[in-house]
């Protein structure tokens, strides 16, 4: 009996040892969550019989890190949760791996060609939340629609120096890197699809304040935002907006609408650190 008792803790243990030789294996595994062994005591009629590994579960609650790969197809998954998959054989199939691609006919599929499988979409580009289906990406031509809205999540530094455009030497000039201190630029869409380059212009002009200069392709805008911070670098909700209405210019010929869209800054915020931009987001009608 002591030699079978020894033996199960020697079995259990190897089994455990299993666990963690795949857990380093797959450390660089993408949507790979670790595995644990799950230890019980094993008894015999009252009597001690050593101990088994009763099963090696997975933690997919577990939050990850997101990286960012430069690839549009590339997804993730933060708390629960898997994409659900098609495989050639029809059966469906769970995964947290998000690597995908595009198939010869459009198909949203994994590296071994089984689709992903989402909510489609009506004429108007509307979800429809019925049942799931094949994700495909259609190859004809869709209709153009203008940018509504440019959501930016940036923080601008604290710290640089104010600049005073009415009494410096240095007033605004987007010509001139010594008149601002930070520039973002974004892609907008009119109603023919055309895209056009809006610049923004970050100027300090006091501790908790920062104007916002525009350029339309190059040509200033007359529009500027105050965006005013307060003591905890939060940006004050009422100057969250900043809506355009613009008529485009006849040369080279263009019979599109005027740009009718807002840059929302309500996620800015005014720390300590240096300017960055989060992946200015455009909404489309």
């Amino acid at each position: 009996m002591s030699f079978n008792i020894a033996l199960s803790g020697l079995q259990a243990t190897t089994q455990d040892l299993n666990t963690i030789s795949n857990n380093i294996a797959n450390a660089s595994t993408s949507g790979f969550r670790g595995g644990r062994s799950e230890f019980a005591s094993i008894y015999n009629g009252g009597q001690a019989g050593g101990v088994g590994v009763m099963s090696t579960s997975q933690n997919f609650s577990k939050g990850g890190s997101l990286t960012y790969t430069g690839r549009q197809l590339d997804m993730g998954i933060q708390g629960e949760g898997f994409f659900v998959l098609k495989g050639n054989d029809g059966g469906a199939m769970y995964a947290r791996a998000g690597m995908f691609h595009k198939d010869s006919e459009g198909f949203i599929t994994d590296p071994v060609g089984s689709r992903l499988q989402g909510y489609s979409v009506n004429a108007m580009g509307r979800l429809q939340t019925g049942n799931v289906g094949d994700l495909q990406v259609q190859t004809a031509s869709l209709a153009a629609k203008a940018t509504t809205e440019v959501r930016m999540v940036s923080n601008l530094d604290a710290r640089v120096d104010v600049i005073l455009p009415t009494f410096s030497a240095v007033p605004f000039d987007p010509a001139n890197n010594d008149s601002y201190q930070a520039i973002e630029t974004t892609t907008v869409n009119d109603s023919l699809g055309n895209a056009h380059v809006v610049n923004q212009y970050y100027v300090k002009t006091a501790q908790n304040e920062v104007i916002v200069h525009y350029t339309l392709d190059g040509t200033l805008l007359p529009d500027q935002t105050t965006l005013k911070f307060d003591s905890n670098g939060v940006l004050d909700p009422t100057t969250t907006k900043q809506p355009f209405d613009i008529a485009i210019p006849s040369s080279p010929p263009n019979s599109a609408t005027n740009l009718k869209f807002d840059i929302n800054f309500d996620k800015s915020t005014h720390y300590a650190a240096k300017y960055n931009a989060f992946n200015p987001k455009n909404i489309d009608s």
